[in-house]
């Protein structure tokens, strides 16, 4: 989910921002226009802090998950009409006027032309709602939603020329993509949405170490008069490694079956309390491994230490 990005972005999107520009002389239309200038395709969103975003597209797809009516339409962003899709859970703050249901944002009373489902995606969440912003009411209003000053992300077919060269003019200042990140970056991104911390994660992965080391560390000390007995008859350190890891690994493996079934079933059920879970099998086979890779240097580690003892010790033992 973190490698997804929102809105029915591409992965390759940029986001940017304008924070300074002469009002009077560059507004949304003349970004619209510029864009369209330098790319043959391209989409367009304009954010806000209410989580309702501005969009534009040429030649490229916008199609969230529509449950009632439409999406907006190519039509729509050339004529300038001032519609809306909602996500569900606005459905009940629109109103009707001549049997044409509206909804109000930021003092703007758009037509809504659709109603969309959000994606399962609460880590790079959906917008709630998306409006044309080549509407001309957007365009010819003094709010704040109108101004060209904000956060934007665009797509294109060469997306970080076509900002290069509508830098110049506009003077933008270009990050990053929310899917572009560090991999401490994306774990935070991925915990914050379970409501939790890096530390937290953190102190739950040195536990599930230790407890790993401890588990495999009394197993083999519970079997070391077999390895005793084993290594007088003419075992090499070998062959009671190879036979740990072989008993070590069955008993890993079969217990890792019922961890898949049970998270996939808490995959399946969508609890609150485990918003933004999602069954992953990338992640079991990553923990797998991970327990195996600890249960293999443990093996080792105590193999090297009963090699250090007499074998007539070991016995007594």
């Amino acid at each position: 989910m973190v490698g997804i990005p929102e809105d029915q972005l591409p992965k390759d999107y940029a986001s940017f921002s304008i924070t300074n520009a002469d009002e009077n002389k560059t507004g949304l239309s003349e970004l619209i226009d510029l864009c369209s200038a330098e790319s043959e395709s391209f989409i367009l969103h304009k954010g806000s802090l209410s989580g309702v975003t501005g969009v534009f597209a040429k030649n490229m797809s916008f199609s969230p998950d529509i449950t009632e009516g439409r999406s907006l339409s190519e039509d729509d962003f050339i004529t300038g009409k001032n519609v809306i899709i909602i996500s569900e859970e606005l459905k009940n703050e629109t109103f009707l006027i001549n049997n044409k249901r509206y909804y109000n944002f930021d003092g703007i009373l758009f037509e809504t032309v659709g109603i969309y489902k959000k994606s399962d995606n609460r880590i790079n969440e959906d917008s709630i709602a998306y409006y044309n912003l080549n509407s001309n009411e957007v365009i010819n209003s003094d709010s704040q939603t109108c101004s060209i000053v904000g956060s934007y992300k665009f797509a294109a077919n060469d997306t970080q020329k076509v900002l290069n060269r509508i830098d110049k003019p506009l003077g933008i200042k270009i990050t990053k993509s929310s899917v572009d990140n560090t991999l401490p970056e994306k774990i935070q991104k991925a915990v914050s949405a379970q409501a939790a911390t890096v530390i937290v994660l953190i102190l739950v992965a040195v536990l599930v170490i230790i407890n790993s080391l401890n588990t495999t560390s009394c197993w083999i000390e519970n079997r070391k008069k077999e390895i005793s007995i084993r290594r007088m008859v003419g075992a090499s350190n070998i062959n009671i490694y190879l036979l740990l890891i072989k008993d070590y690994w069955l008993l890993l493996t079969v217990s890792f079956i019922p961890s898949v079934g049970l998270a996939y079933i808490i995959g399946l059920c969508k609890f609150e309390f485990l918003v933004g879970f999602d069954f992953s099998l990338t992640t079991i086979l990553i923990s797998y491994a991970a327990v195996l890779l600890i249960s293999l240097l443990t093996v080792s580690v105590m193999i090297v230490f009963y090699s250090k003892k007499s074998i007539s010790s070991a016995v007594r033992c």
